[in-house]
């Protein structure tokens, strides 16, 4: 996912220098439905809403992740050099991607009305 997130940072803004923002980005693609994942948890253990802290937490813990992955252990380098492929296939590999940035947004969006569809469910909110 790295090596795509990349290319696409390289498409998208031509001519910069080279930075850290795609393992940003990259982390926010894998924060975002880790967070709908542990506030639904949070919700149907609780049967409260979350605090925000979490949210903030998770996508905190996943740049820090990403960075220390790819930034600090030099291994952006190493991917970028071997552009690695989900099934040695360049066509499925861009679908993956794109299929998994796509469900990653919609996973922000969604987030707040499957939250609140299980806060219904607990007699939260009507």
């Amino acid at each position: 996912m790295f090596y795509y997130t990349q290319l696409q940072y390289n498409m998208l803004l031509k001519n910069v220098s080279p930075s850290n923002q795609p393992a940003i980005i990259l982390s926010f693609f894998i924060a975002f439905p880790l967070a709908l994942i542990i506030d639904i948890t949070y919700i149907k253990l609780f049967c409260s809403p979350p605090p925000t802290w979490i949210f903030i937490s998770v996508c905190f813990g996943c740049i820090f992740l990403m960075l220390k992955i790819y930034e600090w252990n030099e291994r952006k380098k190493e991917v970028i050099r071997k552009k690695p492929m989900f099934f040695k296939n360049k066509k499925i590999s861009i679908f993956i991607s794109i299929f998994i940035e796509i469900i990653s947004l919609a996973t922000l969006f969604l987030g707040g009305p499957i939250g609140k569809f299980f806060l219904e469910q607990c007699g939260w909110v009507k």
